[in-house]
């Protein structure tokens, strides 16, 4: 399961396993979304896979700096990794 949390804007994903939900990896992993779109998939090897949007204020993004990026990433062990990130909208 995953969600944006409302009143942060950050990106929580939890796991259900022995009647219990844990959460995958650290609060604020994603940094602020802006409350955009959020994706969820897992693999067919049960890696959890998450797609979002953030406000990213570095992102060079053509005829400006900053803006709404997307963001990919992947549960490995303990922690999310980057597969793609800030990508521009």
């Amino acid at each position: 399961m995953a969600y944006i949390q409302s009143y942060q804007n950050l990106v929580r994903v939890y796991k259900y396993q022995d009647y219990y939900w844990s959460e995958l990896g650290s609060l604020g992993f994603s940094g602020e979304t802006g409350g955009g779109t959020l994706s969820l998939d897992v693999d067919s090897t049960g890696i959890p896979y998450i797609a979002y949007d953030a406000y990213d204020s570095y992102a060079d993004c053509g005829n400006y700096t900053g803006g709404y990026v997307t963001n990919i990433q992947k549960y490995i062990v303990t922690s999310w990794e980057d597969v793609i990130s800030r990508i521009c909208l």
